[in-house]
């Protein structure tokens, strides 16, 4: 009889983890854009001199297991050196991922609908990017929705 409880308990956790796991989001779709001082927009390699301000759009994937609610969405943009482009007075901040605080770029609150809902957050640095490639991953409740890359020259 207790080995068959302590059974049960253990699929009961198993399951558990498994429906956590399959309830993750994924940011799908991601696109990074220079929004320029005139308010033109281009993608692809982002030159300086066009990029006043940086705009990521994404959709939130259909997931019918993940419960309708309210996350919080982190974007963290890293140069090539993996330091975070980050400035408190913009909206930059930092969250607990695997235990450690880690820095983020911006970050917008949500409600999860299941509507594949987009997302578009615009980022103004103040200085110029450095040239090279840098990595845009998006976070919620501490795991990784989706990650992507631009460069800048």
């Amino acid at each position: 009889m207790n080995r068959s409880i302590v059974t049960l308990s253990e699929d009961k956790q198993k399951l558990a983890e498994k429906v956590q796991v399959a309830s993750q989001l994924e940011a799908e779709n991601i696109y990074i854009i220079a929004v320029a001082k005139s308010g033109k927009e281009r993608t692809g390699v982002l030159k300086n001199r066009q990029l006043a301000k940086l705009k990521v759009t994404f959709f939130i994937g259909k997931n019918d297991v993940a419960p309708l609610e309210a996350k919080e969405i982190f974007i963290r943009i890293t140069d090539e050196n993996g330091q975070v482009i980050f400035d408190v007075n913009k909206g930059s901040g930092s969250f607990m991922l695997d235990g450690k605080e880690t820095f983020y770029t911006a970050s917008q609150d949500i409600l999860f609908d299941n509507s594949q809902q987009q997302l578009t957050f615009i980022y103004e640095k103040g200085s110029a990017y450095d040239p090279g490639t840098y990595k845009m991953e998006v976070y919620t409740d501490g795991y990784l929705m989706g990650v992507t890359s631009f460069t800048v020259k």
